[in-house]
């Protein structure tokens, strides 16, 4: 392929992703870097780094009443449920290991019922807390009727020791729980919804409720090796394959596997100078749930993610997002 025709297809790409409403649910944590507080959380990186590559974004969070980063927010339209205490997490990166997370305090959960009926019809749903705030139970993918519905898993599998607040598995039984509960789809049927459009009395609105039931269920989940080697058990990623079509397990400088029903897949990474790790994943996440949404193949997805989760590992936290802007610029 000619250099003009890449450049072409980034350019529509582009334009593809400038059209998408993509709306982020979770919380909005206060990171600690030092004396300095820094927005965070799985939702915060996602829908900074989608509003950066040109989407329009809706935040749906929760954050405490001592919230003090909105300014950070700049960009995104809010939604914002306001009570008690801002999550706040310390994140460090011992050498060789694995990230090690203390939470200090701990933000309000974030139900369906207070989402706007206005936001239920995004073309990216992604589902991404950062410390069971959601309930993957609540009918989350029947009600959003997204194109692309996606989970960020990682705050479905934590919970925080009670004594020392450092983060740590949530549970077999819990996290199956949640999963299967994902897993979840509408019994109703493809064929149910010919029948209904065969009969003179039934409304096309009926018949478009049923269409979006039939098409409920998430569409790919993202996870990362760290979070299968320190919050998962055994057999976790055979119940996560069965329960969506696609699986992105991100293994930081070696890429992402990407598990689908055909099989298994490897995208690597773009070159990178890595300042601070945090809301790669996040990032990551975002940017291959908005290809997905453009018609991309799942490859040609993860490079969209990997060259906007190249920028992000860049600066301290999420504290120059819109630089993930530059990310057209690596493909």
């Amino acid at each position: 392929m000619s250099e003009g025709t890449l450049a072409d297809d980034v350019r529509t790409l582009s334009a593809r992703v400038g059209g998408l409403g993509v709306l982020c649910v979770g919380q909005v944590t206060h990171d600690r870097y030092g004396d300095d507080l820094v927005a965070g959380g799985c939702a915060c990186f996602g829908a900074l780094c989608a509003r950066a590559l040109g989407a329009r974004v809706r935040l749906y969070t929760g954050v405490g009443e001592d919230f003090l980063l909105d300014d950070a927010l700049a960009g995104l339209e809010v939604h914002a449920l306001r009570s008690g205490r801002t999550t706040v997490f310390t994140n460090t990166y011992p050498e060789g290991g694995h990230r090690v997370q203390r939470v200090d305090a701990v933000g309000p959960r974030i139900g369906l019922a207070s989402l706007p009926e206005a936001w239920r019809s995004p073309d990216v749903l992604l589902l991404a807390p950062v410390f069971g705030e959601l309930d993957a139970r609540e009918p989350w993918s029947s009600a959003v009727d997204a194109r692309v519905r996606a989970v960020c898993l990682q705050g479905f599998m934590k919970e925080a020791e009670p004594a020392t607040g450092f983060v740590r598995a949530g549970g077999e039984e819990s996290l199956r729980s949640q999963v299967t509960a994902l897993k979840m789809r509408s019994q109703v049927t493809a064929l149910q919804v010919t029948a209904l459009q065969t009969r003179s009395q039934v409304t096309a609105l009926q018949v478009t409720a049923l269409q979006t039931a039939l098409r409920a269920g998430i569409d790919a989940i993202f996870l990362s090796e760290e979070d299968l080697a320190c919050f998962g058990f055994p057999g976790l990623l055979d119940l996560l394959r069965a329960s969506t079509r696609l699986v992105f397990v991100t293994r930081g400088a070696d890429g992402c596997d990407v598990y689908t029903p055909e099989g298994v897949l490897h995208a690597g990474v773009f070159p990178a100078e890595v300042v601070d790790p945090t809301g790669a994943g996040d990032t990551f996440a975002a940017a291959t749930a908005c290809g997905l949404a453009c018609g991309l193949e799942p490859l040609a997805a993860a490079r969209l993610g990997a060259a906007a989760a190249s920028i992000v590992v860049g600066f301290e936290g999420s504290r120059d997002m819109a630089s993930v802007s530059s990310a057209w610029d690596l493909l």
